[in-house]
Formats: structure tokens, C-alpha cells, sequence
């Protein structure tokens, strides 16, 4: 504090008077000054001061490091922080020693001050100020008027953390204080009187924030935008949850806002990561609040935080070093270290990966959590927790491969989030003490009429638009969740209303709130009241002891004794031993599910030509559908189009092409020979698609990943991988072969297009234009069947036409033969909300709206042209006023560039979830192929809850049944595809089910873990009859 000047006071009339010539005696003149400007300071006259000394200043050329000395306090009075700062600055600079240069310095300083533009608040909002998340919610339960103490305890216990509740510059002794003065301010900032221009956020050459939490609090809460400025001071107080964790600068004496006068040197490192609770000065945050704060922080900034979890499985892992490693490549936001118990982290599973199927249904109680929780909790040690924060999902992806490279450790040791609802899931589970109370006892066995309503509440809250921040689950649902007894419909507590619902398993439970003993706002916004269960909120089990014994109908009375047994502490030992026994048995007894013998480990190596197209594309599903059952499978590829875990190049040297996509220098040469082989015959018809030569120059014996297997999974092949070259290895191997299309049983040809040639040997190929029996299709023929000899196949077809093609044919017939159709990955492709995505590509909601997709249009094969004359003959029944035609695939554009209809095409989609978001927005697929395997097109628009009108050819009959989901016209029958065009516009207009038939089709029948599962059983059954034949043969040599 300055000194108070005690000289008499001068009046202020006499101001001017006093200093109206240029001084004779400049120290004497510059005296007289000072003074005057104590005698103001003391009558707190701030602005006449600030005024008076600047216009001395000016005037004068008067450059006193006292004049900077006053002017620095009078601004830091008047609440001018960036004045402030300059002229301190100036103040306290040892080189400055000349006016010119004092000049100099203020200039450059306010330069540097100068406020930005406006921006949003939040977007200045970073995990460097963990505090203002309480702040935040102060104000968010003081303007919704939340009637509940938790807004102001978070607010009091992170200030006491902070500051022991006291601030010197302005004075706020009290708690009271404070919240007078953040109430003020953002009633300013509410009403848009507050000057950001005049009093921006300060931030530091890092971008903290040091200076005006609560304005920036008030601007995020309000959505207003703000100016900010810069401060050369690196070393600026830092409030993120990591460096509260350890103070250890004894000179921070913080004593209030962010006054740049007192600074802190941050924790940098991660050290005292695994002391997890924010502390300074021997003031702790609770944990029951940083959980909360991490959890609004997720709230806010939804779109980018991400979680990471290192499961038990982690054993020994350091966890500063991993710290360290995300660290690298995004922001950690939180970290919770847990102990948790098998119920608890079979739970955490179940919400890590609900979107996935193999995790099972409320039906068989998740069967797959269990098979997990095996893999993910080998160890008792710690689950470690964090939040994180990243633009890009890539990064986070990236993260896990570093984690998992780095310590070596395998794929059930981390796992990362992918979405917010995903994260949101997980971390509520977490980061709620309530939660992870009730996870000690779920176990689903009273869940199955409860989780039925769940699901259908759910869905009810999504139409309906509720905002599941404002309602809570009540009732008897909780006991449900805590393995206690079933619940047969749903309550709800909504702080608006009591809602609408057309079911009576959903009802409002406003009439008993009397005996809760809380009030609404209490047990929907208080999270010592609630819990979390697949992100939704639920009344915490005290609540419902209290409305119960408040209440006292007999009902009541006995749920009562239920709980209490349920609770008891000799009952908890009981089961706790119960669940020992069950898991020493289930680590014990291992035995493959289908066949019940001993399992030998998978090791699977998957070729395929490329990791995109529709062969791609199925092949990469099942790989990665295997590899989320925990089944060793690396999938190899000559072509690749993004790396994925468990992709492998079979080249070293790949061309990256303009559009991103790795090219093998083999397989422009197999191009190459394949093109120059077939210019010897010109007579081959046009528009026909390619016709492959078995020859490719890829040798794989020394590859680790195909030595190390013991079934190779042959996919699409063709100039990936010559089997004759590689014959003397292949030999000792276990192969599957994946038919995609025919290549495999025919002498060239992919689709045999009606030719039955196949079925003896080839030659005279009218695909080749020959007439000659020794043509190429014949020597492809003979080449094949000598290699196919020699091999150990069993053949895969995708459906039941191409399994009697293969019956038939001459060149496998001779193999076992298994039917595995493909899956679809249901999570992504699913039904979106048609009339938003087409408002968003401005096609009318009323248009009828067909859609054709492949990956070339103009291919003669995907029959493109019968959709053209189908349309054609709706015009003559007059049906076609309303169509539009969406296309997509190589050729698109010019496909439709000439048609009488309206058009809107796509090219090449390369993201399956735009792909998910054109099936979901169109009427009707239409797939009038003349010959097709088990087109992914079908399976992906079945899932996405669109029906399909297609040619009764190939496999599309496996997929497509009629007038269920869909119509069959006969092959080739242009006027029959209209009329099941027009059959479909009469089924939705009649209010038809049949979208939720086509989504149950492939969620029954085409889903990728019955996919995975019907692979795994066939390995095993391979290799247990390898293992039995191996047995047999060592007895006969004995």
C-alpha cells in the first residue's frame, strides 16, 4: 500500500491554477505534482487523479518513476489491470534511463495490452482454468433459481482452496463478499454493460487466462463474446486440476483474482500425478467436487474431451510416463485413479462399449462384458482414469498405439472413447461416488422388465427433446439397478412439468415428492443425491430409503427390509466370496464355446487386394470384428487406403497417391501384365469388368505375421498374392477362402455372367471374345487346378448361390464348403432423422427418393440402365412427378447427367457414417444387379432402416425377402423392378413397418459379431481336427 502524503489539501478548483506555466525547477514542479495526486487518492477522487497525473505527463514531458508508481495503483484501484500492468512494468525496468526510452517502454507495453477483437467466451475457456467450472455453475444455480446448497458449496470450497476465501485488491473478506461482487458482475455482463474493451481477459504468452475468471465465467454462462489481451509474464498463475496437485513455491502469495502482480511457478511435471486430489497450501478440493467440475468441464466442452482408461491388465505401468505421452499430443484434463471391483469393472466395460454388439443384450445379461472383464482386469491393481482434450480423433486413436507400443502392453490394457456419448457414459460412471456405489451390486439379474422401459424412456426423451440434465429416474428402477428386485415401469422427477407419455410404464412421480425430504432441484442437480446409469441420471439409493420410510405403505416397508439385507455387511462378505469361487472356475476351465474341447490360440493371417471397395470393405469389417473378440488376426493388404490397428503393407515401398491412398508398386505391374495379356484378344466385348491373371510377384514366407499363423484367410486376391509362387509355403498351412465373387472356380472371369464353362474347364471364353478351347481362360484354368491340389482349403461362400456355384464347380468342388454371410457394423449404419439430412442437402421432404450406389455406376453388371427403364415406365403411369434419384460411386455425375428426372449424385463416399446419413435419408434402394455376391449395399441400407427393391439374383435373395423388407423382381425385368418401386411407395404411405423390418434384418441376421463368432467356430473346428488327426497319426507310428 502506498504511504499517505500529509501534506494540506489542495482544493480542487485550484488545480489548474496551480500548474498553468512550464516549471523553472522541474523536481520542485514535479513535487508539487505527487502531491496533489496523494491528496486525491486519499479523498479516493481515483478518476480525478488519473486524469490530473496523465495530462502532467503529457504536458510536462515528465517521466518520474514515481508518477509510473502512482499511476500503476490508481489503475489497479479502478479495476484498469492492463494500465496497470504497463505502467508497473515501466515502473520497474532497471534500463530504462532516459524519457525517450520510458516513452518507448509504455507504448510497446499497452501495444502489447491492446484488446483483441471479440470473440466467443468459451473459446478462451481452457483446461489451464479448472476453477472457473465451479464459478460457472454458481451462476447456473443462482439464475435458474436451482433450489439446492451445491452450487454455493462448490463455489465456497474452490475459493477456500484458492484463497482461503481472501483477496486484498478489492478488499472480500467473506464469502458473502464474493458472491455480491460476482453477482454484480454478471448482471453487467448479462445485460451487456460490461466494457471488455476496457477491462479485457488477460491472458499470458501461453494463453492462460490470469486475470478476470469471473467476467470470463459470466460471458461463458451468458454466451456473450469478450476482448482479451496479452501480458508478457510466462511464469502467470495456472489453475489447472494437474498443477494444483503439488504447490511447492513457498514465495506464491496469491491473495485474490489474478492480479499480475503475483505470480506462481506451475507443476510441470507429472510426478505427483498419483496424488490425485487438488490441494494448496493444505487446503484440499474435495474429490466428490473436482469429480463434478471435470464432469461439467465434459458438458461444455463436449465435441473435443475424449476419455482413456488403463485397465488392471496394465500391471506395473507407469503411470507419470504414460501421463507424459498424452501429454505429447493433447491436454489432460483429469486423472482418478480407482479400485474397483469385479462388479464394477464388468459395469465400466458394459459402458465403454455398449454401441458394440458382441457385448450382448439385457437378454443373456451382456454375456460379452464377462468375456472382457477377463481380459481387461487380469491383474489387482488400479484402473486409471483420464480426460483428455483433442480437435481430433485421430490423435486419441494415436495416443492408444503409442501407449500400447511404448510399454509393450497388449489391446485389453487401453481403451479410448470415440464419441461424446461414449465419454459422457464412462465418465459419469466414474466420476460420481454414487455411481460407483451402485455398479458394486449391478448384476442384472432383476434388470430384464426394467431395461425394457429403459430403453423405451430413452427413446421418448430423445423425441420429445427432454433435456436428460433436467430429469431424474426415481422408484423402484433403482432397486432394479442395485440387484435388489425388479421394477416394472419407470419414474420420473422433470424440474419443468409433468411431461406427456402415451405408455403407463413411464410416469411422473411429482405427486409423492412430500416424502422425499428433498426438494426437486435437489436430487436432479445435486450429485450427492443421484447417480448415473448409461449417462442418465437416477435418484441415489439414501433417496429412495427416505421417500420409502417417509411414505410407510407396506410396499414400502418391505423394499426396506430388502435393502437392508441387501446392505449388510455379512451379506456383502457372502457374495464377495461367491464371486471369488465363480472367478477361479471361469480362469480354470477354459473350453472353446461350440466344439467343448481344449482351445489352441488363433493366429490369423487375412489377405485381401485392398482395404476399401465391397470385398475390401467386408474383409476389413471382419478383421477388425475379430480382433474386438480378442482373436489374433493381421490383416494384409497390397493396396491400403488408412492404417487401422492389425493393417499390414505387404509391400515396403508404397506409392501414396493424390488422394492419400498407398499404392504397391506390384500391383501396377501385375496391372500392367494383366493388361498386356489380354490386348492379345481384341475381339473381348466392351464395358466388361476386369478378368484376372492367378500370377503376382508378392512372396510372404518371410513375413512374421503369415509364418506365425496357423489359418491363413484368403479374400480377394487377384494380383496380391500368386499362389503358385508361393505354393511351397501355402502348402503347410491351414487356408479359408472368403469367396467375394467367382475368380476363385473360374479361368479368368469374376461373374461368369450366365457362362456355365466353369463347371467342366475353361476355354472358348466369351468374356476373353474366344473361340479357341487353349485360350488364357483355359491355361488359367489348369494352373489353378494344380495348385489347388496341393492346398488344404476350406471354402467360405457368402451366401447359398455362390455355395452351389462352388458345389459345381471343377475346381473346388472337392473342398469343404461353409456359408458365412457378411456383417454390417449396426452401430454406424443406422437410421439418422431423414427430414434433417435433407433439408441440409436441400432435397425436398415430400420428393419419393430412390437411390442407386456402387462402386462404379456405369459397370454393365450393377445394371444401372434397368433402374433408368424402370423409371421411364413409372412416367407411364404417371408415378414419376415426385421422384428424385440420388446416386453414388465412380461415374456418378456422368451417369445422371442426362436423365429426365432429378438427379443429385455423389461420388466416391469415403466415410461410412455419410454413407449411413444417404441411406437413412432416402425411400427405397434400389440394387437391380444381373449377377451379385452378397452386395454390401443391401446389408448397409437394410441396417439403416431403408427397404430395397432389387433383381432376384446371387445372394440378393438371401438378404432381401418379399414384401417383407423389401421386393424381388425377375432378373432382368425392368417393369417388375417399377412395380416394386411402386409397391414400396404404397407401403410407406400406408404407414408400414417395414423400415423397422429391414433394421431388424440386419440386426438378426447380419450383425458383425454373429459374423465373428460363426469364423471363430470354424477355425476352431479346423484346428481341433488338425490336432485329432495329428493324435491319430502318432498312435499309428507307435
Amino acid at each position: 500500500m502506498i504511504k499517505k502524503h500529509h501534506e494540506p489539501l489542495i482544493s480542487d478548483a485550484n488545480h489548474s491554477k496551480s500548474f498553468s506555466s512550464k516549471p523553472k525547477n522541474t523536481i520542485e514542479h514535479d513535487n508539487k505534482a505527487l502531491s496533489l495526486t496523494y491528496k486525491l487518492i486519499n479523498l479516493k477522487k481515483f478518476d480525478q487523479a488519473y486524469e490530473f497525473i496523465l495530462n502532467y505527463i503529457n504536458k510536462y514531458d515528465s517521466f518520474s518513476t514515481n508518477f509510473f508508481r502512482l499511476i500503476s495503483y490508481i489503475c489497479l484501484e479502478t479495476n484498469r489491470f492492463e494500465e496497470s500492468y504497463a505502467y508497473y512494468k515501466a515502473f520497474e525496468s532497471k534500463t530504462i534511463t532516459t524519457n525517450d526510452s520510458i516513452r518507448y517502454k509504455i507504448n510497446s507495453y499497452k501495444k502489447l495490452i491492446r484488446p483483441r477483437a471479440p470473440i466467443e467466451a468459451i473459446e478462451i475457456f481452457k483446461f489451464d482454468r479448472f476453477d472457473i467450472l465451479a464459478k460457472i455453475t454458481f451462476l447456473y444455480f443462482h439464475y435458474k433459481k436451482i433450489n439446492s446448497t451445491w452450487g454455493e458449496k462448490l463455489y465456497a470450497a474452490h475459493l477456500f482452496t484458492w484463497n482461503g476465501i481472501k483477496e486484498i485488491k478489492p478488499i472480500k473478506n467473506s464469502l458473502k463478499d464474493y458472491i455480491k461482487s460476482f453477482i454484480d458482475i454478471s448482471k453487467l455482463v448479462s445485460d451487456n454493460e460490461f466494457d471488455f474493451k476496457k477491462y479485457p481477459i488477460l491472458l499470458d504468452n501461453k494463453d492462460h487466462v490470469i486475470d478476470g475468471s469471473h467476467r470470463l465465467a459470466s460471458a461463458i454462462y451468458f454466451n456473450k463474446k469478450v476482448r482479451y489481451s496479452y501480458i508478457n509474464e510466462s511464469d502467470a498463475p495456472e489453475y489447472t486440476y494437474k498443477s494444483s496437485l503439488n504447490f511447492t513455491n513457498n514465495k506464491y502469495e496469491l491473495h485474490g483474482g489474478a492480479c499480475p502482480f503475483y505470480v506462481l511457478t506451475p507443476c510441470d511435471t507429472y510426478q505427483s500425478l498419483e496424488a490425485h486430489h487438488i490441494t494448496h497450501k493444505g487446503r484440499k478440493l474435495e474429490q466428490r467436487f473436482s469429480d463434478y467440475m471435470a464432469l461439467e468441464y465434459l458438458k461444455l466442452k463436449r465435441k473435443n474431451v475424449y476419455s482413456i482408461i488403463l485397465y488392471p491388465s496394465t500391471k506395473s505401468f507407469d503411470t507419470s510416463e504414460a501421463a507424459n505421452i498424452i501429454n505429447r499430443y493433447a491436454d489432460i484434463i483429469y486423472y482418478k485413479k480407482i479400485d474397483l471391483n469385479k462388479s464394477q469393472g464388468r459395469n465400466l466395460i458394459i459402458q465403454a462399449y455398449l454401441d458394440e454388439d458382441w457385448i450382448g443384450n439385457i437378454n443373456n445379461k451382456f454375456a460379452g462384458a464377462d468375456i472382457q472383464y477377463r481380459k481387461c482386469f487380469t491383474e489387482k491393481n488400479f484402473t486409471r482414469f483420464f480426460l483428455i482434450e483433442t480437435n481430433d480423433l485421430n490423435t486419441v486413436l494415436y495416443i492408444k498405439k503409442e501407449l500400447r507400443d511404448f510399454f509393450n502392453i497388449g489391446k485389453h490394457s487401453v481403451h479410448t472413447s470415440d464419441s461424446h456419448t461414449e465419454t459422457w457414459r464412462i465418465s459419469t460412471s466414474l466420476l460420481n461416488h454414487n455411481s460407483l456405489n451402485m455398479s458394486k451390486y449391478l448384476k442384472f439379474s432383476y434388470t430384464s422388465n426394467f431395461y425394457r422401459n429403459f430403453i423405451y424412456f430413452k427413446k421418448w426423451a430423445h423425441i420429445n427433446d427432454i433435456h436428460t440434465d433436467e430429469i431424474c429416474i426415481t422408484g423402484s428402477s433403482i432397486l432394479s439397478l442395485y440387484n435388489i428386485r425388479e421394477s416394472n415401469d419407470i419414474d420420473y422427477l422433470h424440474r419443468e412439468s409433468v411431461l406427456y407419455t402415451d405408455t403407463k410404464k413411464i410416469k411422473s412421480h411429482l405427486s409423492e415428492i412430500k416424502y422425499y425430504g428433498h426438494s426437486f432441484d435437489d436430487i436432479i442437480f445435486n450429485p450427492e443425491n443421484h447417480f448415473y446409469f448409461e449417462g442418465i441420471k437416477f435418484a441415489s439409493l439414501d433417496v429412495i430409503k427416505k421417500l420409502k420410510a417417509n411414505r410407510r405403505e407396506q410396499k414400502d416397508l418391505n423394499d426396506l427390509d430388502l435393502i437392508k439385507q441387501h446392505t449388510d455387511k455379512d451379506f456383502k462378505i457372502q457374495a464377495c466370496a461367491a464371486e471369488k469361487i465363480s472367478t477361479l472356475k471361469s480362469h480354470h476351465f477354459k473350453t472353446c464355446n461350440h466344439t467343448k474341447q481344449p482351445t489352441q490360440h488363433l493366429h490369423i493371417a487375412q489377405f485381401c487386394m485392398q482395404d476399401y471397395g465391397g470385398a475390401g470393405t467386408a474383409a476389413l469389417r471382419l478383421h477388425e470384428s475379430l480382433r474386438a473378440q480378442d482373436i489374433d488376426n493381421t490383416f494384409l493388404v497390397q493396396n491400403m487406403a488408412k492404417w487401422r490397428p492389425g493393417s499390414s503393407l505387404l509391400t515396403r515401398t508404397p506409392h501414396l497417391t493424390s488422394n492419400q491412398k498407398f499404392i504397391s508398386p506390384e500391383w501396377r505391374v501385375f496391372q500392367a501384365k494383366n493388361d498386356e495379356i489380354l490386348s492379345k484378344y481384341p475381339h473381348r466385348p466392351q464395358g466388361l469388368e476386369i478378368f484376372s491373371i492367378p500370377w503376382a510377384s508378392t512372396v510372404i514366407k518371410n513375413n512374421p505375421d503369415v509364418k506365425n499363423a496357423n489359418i491363413i484367410n484368403l479374400h480377394w486376391i487377384s494380383g496380391t498374392l500368386g499362389l503358385a509362387e508361393n505354393l511351397n509355403f501355402l502348402k503347410d498351412k491351414k487356408i479359408v477362402w472368403t469367396l467375394h465373387d467367382m475368380n476363385a472356380l473360374t479361368g479368368g472371369c469374376h461373374y461368369a455372367s450366365g457362362c456355365q464353362k466353369y463347371k467342366q474347364q475353361c476355354g472358348s471364353c466369351p468374356q476373353l471374345g474366344s473361340i479357341q478351347d487353349n485360350d488364357l481362360s483355359r491355361q488359367i484354368w489348369k494352373a489353378k487346378m494344380t495348385v489347388y491340389k496341393q492346398l488344404d482349403i476350406t471354402v467360405v461362400a457368402l451366401n447359398q448361390w455362390m455355395a452351389n456355384c462352388v458345389k459345381n464347380s471343377s475346381l473346388l468342388s472337392s473342398f469343404p464348403i461353409h456359408i458365412i454371410p457378411n456383417g454390417v457394423p449396426t452401430d454406424v449404419f443406422k437410421p439418422y432423422p431423414q427430414a434433417q439430412i435433407r433439408n441440409s442437402l436441400q432435397i425436398p421432404n415430400d420428393a419419393f427418393v430412390i437411390l442407386f450406389g456402387a462402386d462404379s455406376v456405369t459397370n454393365i453388371r450393377k445394371g444401372f440402365i434397368h433402374l433408368i427403364r424402370a423409371l421411364e415406365y413409372l412416367k407411364t403411369l404417371a408415378l414419376d412427378n415426385n421422384i428424385a434419384l440420388v446416386t453414388f460411386g465412380q461415374h456418378a455425375h456422368h451417369a445422371v447427367q442426362n436423365l429426365d428426372f432429378r438427379t443429385y449424385s455423389f461420388d466416391y463416399i469415403e466415410k461410412e457414417s455419410e454413407l449411413a446419413l444417404i441411406y437413412s435419408m432416402v425411400d427405397v434402394t434400389v440394387i437391380p444387379s444381373l449377377e451379385d455376391n452378397l452386395p454390401n449395399v443391401v446389408l448397409e441400407s437394410l441396417a439403416c432402416g431403408t427397404p430395397v427393391v432389387g433383381f432376384n439374383s446371387g445372394g440378393i435373395p438371401d438378404m432381401i425377402e418379399h414384401k417383407n423388407n423389401g421386393y424381388l423382381a425377375p432378373v432382368g425385368n425392368h417393369k417388375e423392378l417399377a412395380r416394386g418401386i411402386q409397391w414400396l411407395m404404397e407401403q410407406l404411405k400406408m404407414g408400414s413397418n417395414i423400415r423397422l423390418k429391414s433394421r431388424e434384418t440386419a440386426l438378426r441376421a447380419f450383425n458383425l459379431p454373429l459374423q465373428a463368432n460363426s469364423y471363430q467356430k470354424l477355425y476352431n473346428q479346423i484346428l481341433y481336427k488338425t490336432l485329432s488327426d495329428n493324435k491319430k497319426s502318432i498312435k499309428q507310428s507307435i
